[in-house]
């Protein structure tokens, strides 16, 4: 059977005002966002729950006291199993408040798209596109799909040629080049044909949406996907335990009746689905394997074991990350940062104590202004 074709209605802030957003089908909001900032990322594992919680890290340091006030939304535009990568969409101000009222107030499915975005097509992913009108000029910059850079400036202050010229030598700062160019205004687009277009181009922009349910809900999908993965994963690793265990068992048995020195070799077969001139060394690498499960030492496992405490410790804005190191080799994570006081470095050792580490505190100083500057190195500790 084939699936069937949802029909998206692209529509302008300015037309939900009016009233003239249809209230069937999916409906894709064009906001202009005056508050809005992009910022791509790469990260060495995928999942959208680990890639929010690594940029929560990322941009603690920078937005300080600001953190609760902003939203954090990321686009994935590549997702394997050992890497993803995308753009992260950073929204605050009126801008967040006006979204979650139209949220509440429009009903049935509803995104929240950049205006400028719909055009993603025009450009073939690569360029840069401008918004202008009688009030505003946004621009898009974008490399292979992947939003870049995200401007607002009031049309008054501003002209076309400007911005476009100015964004030009901020990508030539980059080292990059803006070879297509896509200029945009209400009397010579058709939004509705241009978003079909970007969405047949580019399939990653379905489940974009800068509102916080929308983040929220598909975060809830990576969660419950993650969920049966690592069921099923410790579902095999316990018949491959179970396995090793019992080949073991009746290889001692018919050992002990003296039957042929063939048949630890047939057993270990039997159970593993491959031959092993030492089957009984083969069964041990086996369950040093399922340990090892047991226990991630990555960068992956320590973000996603860092995760609960850094949501305890955001309430209290006692802690300030700088810097974070990690040594594949050592299997050691140095963080370098700023605490209010001795009290709250102790909490935060705890905290990761709680979650399994081994901490040792060094360089522990008084700072002008009041505060101490900290440096913890962390290792996992052993966990039966």
């Amino acid at each position: 059977m084939r699936k069937k074709t949802v029909k998206r209605n692209f529509m302008l802030y300015t037309e939900q005002q009016a009233g003239s957003l249809p209230s069937t089908g999916d409906r894709i909001l064009l906001y202009p966002f005056r508050n809005l900032s992009v910022q791509p990322f790469s990260f060495p594992f995928s999942g959208m729950p680990r890639v929010r919680d690594a940029l929560k890290i990322r941009f603690r340091p920078l937005l300080g006291e600001r953190a609760e006030d902003v939203s954090l939304i990321p686009l994935l535009t590549k997702s394997e199993k050992k890497n993803s990568s995308g753009a992260t969409f950073l929204l605050h101000g009126e801008d967040s408040e006006t979204i979650e009222t139209l949220m509440n107030a429009g009903g049935g499915e509803l995104a929240v798209w950049p205006l400028p975005l719909v055009f993603a097509a025009e450009v073939d992913g690569s360029g840069l596109v401008i918004w202008s009108d009688d009030e505003q000029i946004i621009s898009l910059w974008l490399e292979d799909w992947v939003p870049m850079l995200y401007r607002w400036s009031d049309r008054r202050e501003n002209t076309v040629e400007e911005e476009r010229r100015l964004i030009e030598a901020y990508a030539a700062g980059q080292n990059s080049a803006i070879n297509r160019v896509f200029v945009g205004d209400r009397s010579s687009v058709n939004v509705q044909s241009s978003g079909e277009n970007t969405f047949s181009a580019y399939g990653a922009y379905e489940h974009l949406d800068l509102s916080n349910k929308g983040a929220n809900l598909l975060e809830q999908r990576e969660r419950a996907l993650g969920l049966l993965v690592k069921t099923a994963r410790f579902a095999l690793a316990g018949g491959l335990l179970f396995a090793a265990a019992s080949g073991a068992l009746f290889w001692q048995q018919t050992t002990a009746s003296d039957i042929t020195t063939s048949l630890p070799g047939n057993i270990y077969a039997s159970a593993f689905g491959e031959r092993s001139g030492q089957p009984l060394v083969s069964i041990r690498q086996k369950m040093a394997q399922l340990q090892g499960i047991r226990q991630d030492t990555s960068l992956q496992g320590f973000l996603k074991a860092l995760g609960p405490v850094w949501e305890e410790l955001n309430s209290s804005g006692d802690i300030v990350v700088e810097t974070m190191k990690y040594s594949l080799e050592q299997e050691r994570t140095d963080l370098l940062g700023t605490a209010k006081d001795n009290s709250a470095i102790q909490r935060l050792r705890a905290l990761l104590e709680k979650q399994g580490f081994s901490l040792k505190t060094d360089n522990i100083q008084q700072v002008p202004g009041g505060g101490v500057r900290f440096n913890l190195s962390i290792t996992k500790g052993a966990r039966s």
